[in-house]
């Protein structure tokens, strides 16, 4: 989900892995939620973009092999837990 307000855009990303199979064995579901903002162009400097967020915003612990617990599945944001973020993009 995104919202757009004049040169800043709001998005919401939503996303579930419902089990999978890993390098280690089965892994079970994971649920995770991501938050990002946008500037285009702040203060008038065409062609620069700021980005800033947040990873995993609820901080989700990461899916396990139930089998082999202390082996998180590391393919997801998960495992560095919340993860806050700041870009800067200039395009000449």
């Amino acid at each position: 989900m995104s919202v757009t307000r004049g040169k800043i855009t709001a998005q919401w990303h939503g996303y579930g892995v419902t089990g999978c199979n890993g390098r280690r064995g089965r892994f079970g579901s994971w649920v995770g939620h991501d938050l990002s903002v946008r500037w285009r162009n702040p203060y008038t400097f065409v062609g620069t973009e700021i980005a800033a967020g947040i990873l995993n915003v609820f901080d989700a612990e990461p899916s396990i092999n139930s089998e082999i617990p202390e082996y998180p599945d590391d393919t997801l944001d998960s495992i560095r837990g919340r993860t806050f973020f700041v870009t800067v993009k200039q395009v000449w």
